[in-house]
């Protein structure tokens, strides 16, 4: 009888106490976790809790599918936590105040939106004060947006 060189990986209940692969773990290979990584629940969570004033308007406009379409505040994807999230569209739309002009914020932003295009997504940014003065401009904005999107499917 031929031995295999290679050794057997131990079967569940021999000697290896390894809890079952967890979500977005793909068996053994232990695949990253795309999507709300349970180390960033906590700041999600608190992110959440304490919105901006143009976080707060601009979720009151697009909260319980207002639009046709579900979005979310805080999630997380990769190491990021983007504001808002359109899973049907994958569209991210990200809410900037002043800190954001800093050429270190720029270059920190411009790397953020490289990951998230490269994984498929969709940014789309306003800034604080087209929330706060335009909400017109920038729902018709967002809406161009979503269909633009549906018509990619």
């Amino acid at each position: 009888m031929k031995k295999n060189p290679s050794p057997a990986l131990p079967l569940s209940g021999e000697g290896v106490n390894a809890p079952p692969p967890g979500k977005g773990e793909a068996g053994r290979g232990l695949k990253p976790q795309l999507h709300n990584r349970p180390q960033q629940k906590q700041t999600r969570r608190q992110l959440r809790k304490t919105p901006t004033e143009p976080e707060k308007r601009f979720w009151s406009w697009v909260r319980s599918k207002q639009l046709g379409t579900k979005f979310r505040r805080q999630h997380g994807i990769g190491n990021y936590i983007v504001d808002f999230y359109c899973a049907e569209y994958a569209l991210i739309v990200e809410i900037d105040g002043d800190s954001h002009y800093d050429p270190d914020a720029i270059a920190y932003d411009a790397a953020r939106t490289q990951f998230l295009t490269t994984k498929g997504f969709h940014v789309i940014r306003f800034t604080n004060h087209e929330i706060m003065q335009n909400k017109e401009g920038v729902l018709l904005s967002l809406m161009a947006q979503l269909t633009q999107a549906n018509h990619h499917e």
